[in-house]
């Protein structure tokens, strides 16, 4: 079906009032009201690069980056993104009118993909992955942050993430 000119495609909808409640209930340190906080979860960053960059690095990287380097970075991120969507149900965390969390869920994988890829463009996603009791901020400067209550629970997606190629640097 052709999409009209103007109008983009939905990549997430609501998901049911059961399914609401049960993640706004795992997921209470994103509620507003909340007496603990994201900050008081464990957090690393995800990069494509094997340390945090310097001034200098940073420069190389992102105002000086060839045009020819951006499709090897890219595919990069296209490969996590579809490892991270892929490999656990996941579900955007949104903010509504008043400070209300609403949950929504992928209408396909591919365009939650699509959709990470435009963050140059576009507002930055944060995803809740239940499995895994974790959280998934999108940045824009070629790093994400994942929040995550316990490491051990986290192993298995962090093992994937290193296989993957990309790296995973804990803040300074």
């Amino acid at each position: 079906m052709a999409i009209p000119q103007g109008r983009k495609r939905r990549t997430f909808r609501v998901v049911s009032r059961q399914l609401q409640q049960q993640l706004a209930a795992q997921f209470t340190v994103l509620a507003a009201c909340s007496e603990t906080s994201i900050e008081d979860w464990s957090l690393l960053a995800v990069t494509p690069f094997s340390h945090w960059l310097s001034q200098a690095e940073f420069n190389q990287q992102f105002t000086e980056r060839s045009a020819s380097e951006q499709p090897a970075i890219r595919q990069q991120w296209r490969e996590f993104y579809q490892l991270l969507v892929t490999s656990t149900p996941c579900y955007q965390a949104k903010y509504r009118c008043g400070g209300r969390l609403i949950f929504k869920a992928p209408k396909s994988s591919d365009l939650v993909i699509e959709r990470l890829l435009r963050s140059a463009t576009e507002p930055q996603l944060t995803l809740v992955l239940p499995e895994f009791n974790a959280v998934f901020e999108q940045g824009g400067d070629d790093t994400c942050w994942l929040h995550f209550a316990s490491l051990k629970t986290m192993e298995p997606l962090l093992a994937r993430i290193r296989k993957q190629g990309m790296h995973l640097l804990s803040p300074a």
